[in-house]
């Protein structure tokens, strides 16, 4: 496979953890390196409300102190990379620590563009696996770079998609993700 300019250049300009949770975000979401899907957007969009009866996700719904906690991480306030109805939030590890968060929302997702981007990452081998149980549908992939391990969990509930990857185990990502669905209610 070969890495979009984007990836490359994070490379080199970020650490290893992050590039390697970037590029698995986009493989596992089904997106292009500038964040744009893969697939084709489903019809009508997504009328319904998220925080604060906004419809364009946002950062702000996983502040650093909320993905700290709940993932177990050091990591500072997200970069945000917004993009209408899906937001892109990086977390770089705090100095001394190690380990980089990558949270996706988008809240247009149709059951059938969840199921092409997970087709789409088992394609370009990151295997994913089921997660029964959780939202309306759910599925894990772990990345190894060397010693580094990133556990990635996608999720629909709806039209919302979560991504979280990061060091984390899948139960500390779906907790994570609960709380975040919470905030569409």
């Amino acid at each position: 496979m070969r890495w979009p300019a984007p990836i490359l250049r994070l490379v080199r300009l970020q650490t290893l953890p992050l590039a390697v949770a970037t590029a698995a975000v986009f493989l596992l979401a089904g997106c292009g390196p500038d964040g744009s899907p893969t697939t084709n957007p489903p019809a009508g969009g997504n009328t319904g409300a998220g925080p604060g009866n906004a419809v364009t996700p946002s950062c702000d719904w996983a502040p650093a102190s909320l993905i700290n906690s709940t993932l177990g991480t050091h990591v500072g306030e997200a970069q945000a990379q917004n993009l209408n109805k899906v937001v892109v939030c990086r977390y770089t590890p705090t100095a001394g620590s190690t380990g980089s968060v990558v949270l996706r929302i988008q809240t247009d997702m149709s059951a059938a563009d969840f199921t092409a981007a997970r087709a789409n990452s088992d394609a370009n081998n990151i295997p994913t696996a089921n997660f029964p149980g959780f939202v309306d549908d759910a599925y894990t992939s772990t990345l190894k770079a060397g010693s580094i391990v990133t556990n990635t969990v996608v999720a629909r509930k709806g039209t919302v998609e979560i991504l979280v990857s990061s060091p984390a185990s899948f139960e500390q990502e779906k907790n994570l993700e609960s709380q975040i669905f919470a905030k569409f209610s």
